[in-house]
């Protein structure tokens, strides 16, 4: 993927860099015949990949080409109160920072103004005149640092942190130069601010001049600040050492998992590791046990709440969640699941892995090592009588064939799948081997999903739309909603998540699609006629509501 939009969109006038005299034909050429292999990156990202074109020339170049200012903030004093416009989340994911305020409007410089999800957030965040300016992507990260003030994570950790094996013994396990104070203090700051800002992945990416902290919060990546070069490395080990991994490898990646007392609270951790060119990356996985497990905390309208309670209460058939990875698949499932778990019922799961515990249901876990799978576990469950089965998502043939199987044979199954919505879902199942007859047979509902920002209830406002926000619902809203941004939301206008759905109850005319072989759009156009809701639709009725704000439905379900 180009790594700016501007630069794609520049592709069709990028011979004029040659009239400009800072590349030439030939690299042009060059550059083209690469495009041909990888067609997600622009010329401009591949002649400055293959060091035919210098960067801070092509920002001069953008610069004169839109007619748009270019910005060193490096260079100026910045007011305070001026960074105070703009929350640090909002400046660190987009690369851009305010640096002056007239009596008219806020000047913001950024690295990509072609970025229309960034600008519509800066107009979300900030609802009067904006000027943007271009600058150096480098120029604006070291400007964002010294201005957006972060906490120094060398310093001692407020709550002490404990690792202890999954057998609840303590872990002590220990290498040398790892377990140094400072080295200590990173690690433990890490894992406390992430709970602290609710992230759910914590990231250690290592660059040229060191590593690059990002935590993933509400959804959404959040650059946090660097560390210095000597330090990645050691809090890289430090980390593995705290998921019983080999700190002496580093050639292939691993994968690890860990468990941490921090005061009263126990928190599991899934760790992986990745060679780079610049050293190992971390990412972690943060599996907190405080989700609220019910239907009434997902978000549905009353209208799915209804038809997903009618699906999940029939005694056998195969119920499938849909969405992309983090849109909350397994809450929704743990939910249903809750809800339906009888004493007079036996329920048993394969996940991977198990990221809540579920009172009377037993829970197993993927272990490759160990030869435990999702369709090995599977086989092996039948033999336990099972009424419900949980599987935590279907991944392959085999896995797609024995759940459906299993519907079949009188049990009621749930699992997950990746797909970009409910009907593809059909299609994704097919593309796995599956006969037609078959998904018609055993599929009782499809729910697809995605999570979305909620509106802080501290600083929620009414706004008058702009005319592209209007025209976007189609009349469809008539209430529209946003958070100013204040000390409770951390001044990012929102705090928390909720869902957006699209139901399908596989009822005899869904069965008649799918035997039909119909194509999506023709399965849509059906489903229209019987008022189906996209989870566009759904989105634009909690926008009305006040729960959430266009930017958000636009963000996730038509980026």
């Amino acid at each position: 993927m180009s790594q700016y939009h501007i630069w794609k969109h520049f592709d069709k006038d990028v011979d004029k860099l040659v009239e400009a005299k800072i590349t030439t034909k030939e690299r042009i050429a060059i550059a083209r015949e690469a495009q041909k292999q990888n067609s997600a990156l622009s010329i401009c990202d591949l002649l400055i990949n293959a060091g035919f074109l210098d960067k801070q020339k092509l920002v001069e170049f953008l610069g004169k080409y839109l007619d748009i200012p270019v910005v060193d903030p490096t260079q100026m004093k910045i007011d305070p109160k001026v960074i105070s416009f703009i929350p640090a989340y909002l400046a660190r994911q987009f690369k851009l920072i305010p640096f002056k305020q007239t009596d008219q409007r806020l000047m913001i410089v950024m690295a990509d103004p072609g970025n229309k999800i960034a600008l519509g957030e800066l107009q979300s965040t900030y609802p009067e005149q904006i000027e943007i300016c271009i600058g150096l992507d480098d120029k604006i990260t070291e400007a964002i640092t010294k201005h957006y003030q972060t906490q120094n994570l060398l310093t001692p950790c407020k709550n002490k942190i404990k690792t202890v094996n999954y057998d609840d013994t303590e872990t002590n396990k220990t290498a040398g130069e790892v377990t140094g104070e400072e080295v200590v203090n990173v690690v433990n700051n890490l894992i406390n601010l992430a709970l602290d800002e609710k992230a759910s992945d914590i990231h250690l990416d290592p660059i040229a001049v060191g590593g690059k902290i990002r935590y993933r919060v509400d959804g959404l990546m959040h650059e946090l600040q660097t560390i210095e070069k000597n330090l990645h490395p050691l809090a890289v080990s430090r980390i593995k050492i705290m998921a019983g991994l080999d700190i002496s490898e580093r050639r292939i990646p691993q994968d690890g998992r860990t468990r941490v007392e921090i005061g009263n609270k126990v928190i599991d951790m899934r760790i992986a590791t990745y060679p780079t060119m610049w050293g190992e990356k971390v990412s972690i996985r943060v599996l907190t046990k405080d989700v609220t497990l019910n239907l009434d905390s997902l978000g549905l309208t009353t209208e799915n709440q209804i038809a997903f309670g009618k699906i999940i209460s029939q005694p056998h058939g195969l119920f499938l969640v849909t969405g992309p990875t983090g849109s909350g698949k397994t809450t929704t499932l743990y939910s249903a699941f809750m809800k339906i778990n009888r004493l007079d019922k036996h329920a048993i799961s394969i996940e991977d892995p198990i990221e809540n515990e579920i009172s009377g249901v037993n829970q197993g876990q993927v272990n490759i090592k160990a030869g435990i799978t999702f369709s090995t576990a599977l086989r092996s469950m039948f033999r336990h009588d099972p009424d419900i089965i949980l599987v935590g998502e279907i991944r392959d043939s085999e896995t797609a064939d024995i759940t459906s199987r299993a519907a079949l044979t009188g049990h009621l199954v749930f699992s997950t799948l990746h797909t970009n919505s409910a009907v593809g879902t059909i299609s994704r199942l097919v593309d796995l081997g599956l006969e037609p007859f078959l998904i018609a047979s055993s599929l009782i509902g499809i729910m697809a999903q995605r999570l979305v920002r909620k509106i802080c209830p501290h600083c929620k406002e009414a706004y008058e739309p702009t005319d592209d926000e209007i025209k976007q619902t189609k009349g469809a809203v008539h209430n529209f909603y946003r958070g100013r941004g204040c000390e409770n939301c951390l001044q990012t206008g929102y705090s928390g998540r909720t869902g957006i759905y699209e139901l399908i109850t596989v009822d005899e005319d869904m069965r008649r699609m799918i035997g039909d072989r119909l194509s999506e759009s023709e399965m849509y156009t059906k489903l229209a006629e019987k008022n189906f809701k996209t989870m566009w639709d759904d989105g634009l009725i909690k926008v009305d509501q006040g729960i959430t704000t266009m930017a958000e439905i636009v963000r996730v379900s038509r980026a």
